[in-house]
């Protein structure tokens, strides 16, 4: 429950390769694995932690007699449209309007795992849109590269910047619009491939290549810019977020102090829709509590 699939992180590799031993099947082109090397682990910037869908494509799969599913490119935080068919994705029911989980055990991805409402609706003017977002098209040539990627290891945005130096940028731009991925670290840690989407869209260059190879990449860069960085999106957290911690911690600790047979944390994480982690993290005592009692 906790494995994000089509992201890159560790569980994820754990996961596949647990089903290649059992099934044979290697899931590996369904997922982000071959960024494992290249981005930082965590995923975050990179793959969302609930359901985007293009109801397009969905009504498409149901023409088409095939089991509708969600494309690759849909997780990735950058991804706010189909480019097949210029539609708005859609993160919410639009019935109850709940986020949709990304809970493995979903085998009915038309209909919303809240209500039941069907979520390949027929659109209307308001979702299309006509004009592609922010690192679109590298997402779509990403997803289309990645059975033949071949990522370079270790750190691709500081090969770029190194190179741009030494083709003549000014560092002040680098420290100007793009100084928190290049300042100084004691440890140096691997991208966010949210940063080498913004690198590429900043300085003209094919994502693709900047993972594979970024001195080529900085070659074809375009230096004769003054271009501004886009303001930074933070996420608002909703009106229900803090009664929905509140409930989380109630059931909480109807677990750790009721009686047997008890509740596991993963039951009462899908039941409040957050993540395992994270209720680990805030709630540190009552998770260690529950995960002592005896099965």
């Amino acid at each position: 429950e906790e494995v994000r699939w089509s992201g890159y992180g560790r569980n994820v590799g754990i996961a596949v390769s647990a089903l290649k031993d059992a099934t044979g099947l290697d899931l590996t082109p369904c997922t982000l694995l071959k960024l494992s090397k290249v981005c930082a682990g965590n995923c975050i910037s990179s793959v969302r932690h609930t359901r985007a869908w293009c109801p397009a494509c969905l009504r498409d799969d149901v023409a088409g007699g095939s089991p509708a599913y969600d494309r690759l490119v849909w997780p990735l935080q950058v991804s706010e449209r189909c480019s097949l068919h210029r539609h708005r994705l859609l993160f919410r029911c639009s019935r109850c309007d709940c986020h949709q989980r990304n809970d493995r055990s979903l085998i009915d991805l038309l209909h919303c795992s809240e209500c039941g409402a069907d979520l390949s609706y027929q659109s209307t003017r308001a979702d299309y849109c006509a004009s592609p977002g922010f690192g679109e098209r590298q997402a779509e040539a990403l997803i289309a590269s990645l059975p033949d990627l071949k990522p370079r290891r270790g750190y691709p945005h500081l090969v770029l910047a190194r190179k741009l130096i030494s083709l003549g940028l000014d560092k002040r731009i680098l420290a100007r619009d793009l100084g928190d991925l290049f300042h100084n670290r004691s440890v140096i840690c691997r991208p966010q491939l949210g940063s080498l989407f913004l690198l590429a869209e900043y300085f003209s260059v094919d994502l693709v290549e900047l993972i594979e190879s970024p001195e080529r990449a900085a070659q074809s860069a375009n230096l004769e810019f003054e271009r501004p960085i886009p303001p930074r999106i933070r996420r608002r957290l909703s009106a229900g977020h803090l009664p929905r911690l509140d409930g989380i911690e109630a059931a909480l600790v109807a677990a750790a102090n009721g009686p047997p047979p008890y509740r596991s944390l993963a039951s009462i994480c899908r039941e409040h829709n957050p993540c395992t982690q994270t209720v680990s993290r805030r709630f540190r005592e009552l998770t260690e509590g529950i995960t002592r009692k005896p099965l």
